[in-house]
């Protein structure tokens, strides 16, 4: 005997969570096929959770891939992020917030007298590994400078007004000299490096730019000579 299906829409069902959805979808009580496009896109959200594949996802709500794929569609669409001068600085406060709480929960559960010494070295490793990670995340948000944009202040604090590429190849040269002396900082001698090879080729760049100027106010000059001749 065929067990009887439940109407999803009744009273007793609209309550139910997603969860329980998908229980009474798996045990054979409610069909799948009478749930409106909504609730099923809920569903799919849970089963995409659970890492359920489209295919697995299609047979369990008996329906086809393609509309397993448009609900796919339709809620990546609902989590899109518009652009909005306030979503970084909230977003930075929000991993500042979550970071400051993830190190106080740390120090809490480390905090007892029966807590050996070796797990609170660890958790205090742990706090500063959360701390460094924070400071790299401001980094990648552009709210504090990073090594590289550190040097390059430093080459402009030398030269004072960098007003070209020929001056900037020049102090980055001087620069990258200075620290190939002796025992300098690695890392500082890569960025030097890097900014060194990234001037020679702005430096280019302009005088490209420069002859291409010249070469194109020659030919504008001949066709004009051209043209004044013919009208002649």
């Amino acid at each position: 005997m065929s067990k009887e299906h439940h109407n999803p829409d009744s009273p007793s069902n609209a309550e139910l969570g997603t969860v329980d959805l998908l229980q009474q979808i798996k045990s054979g009580v409610l069909d799948p096929k009478q749930l409106k496009p909504a609730v099923r896109q809920q569903v799919v959200v849970a089963l995409m959770d659970d890492g359920y594949s489209t295919s697995e996802m299609a047979k369990i709500l008996q329906t086809s891939d393609r509309t397993i794929e448009r609900d796919r569609k339709v809620l990546r669409e609902c989590t899109v992020l518009n652009k909005h001068p306030d979503l970084l600085p909230q977003t930075a406060g929000r991993i500042q917030r979550e970071a400051e709480l993830s190190m106080q929960r740390i120090r809490r559960a480390t905090r007892g007298k029966d807590v050996s010494a070796a797990v609170k070295v660890d958790a205090e490793h742990r706090c500063y590994q959360i701390l460094s990670d924070l400071l790299q995340r401001f980094q990648s948000l552009g709210y504090l400078p990073t090594a590289k944009q550190q040097v390059e202040a430093e080459l402009v604090h030398h030269s004072g007004s960098i007003v070209d590429f020929h001056e900037l190849l020049s102090e980055s040269k001087r620069l990258l000299e200075l620290a190939s002396d002796g025992e300098g900082d690695p890392t500082r001698l890569k960025l030097l490096q890097q900014i060194t090879k990234e001037a020679t080729r702005g430096k280019m760049q302009a005088e490209l730019e420069e002859i291409g100027k010249h070469m194109e106010a020659e030919q504008s000059a001949e066709i004009d000579d051209e043209k004044e001749r013919s009208d002649a």
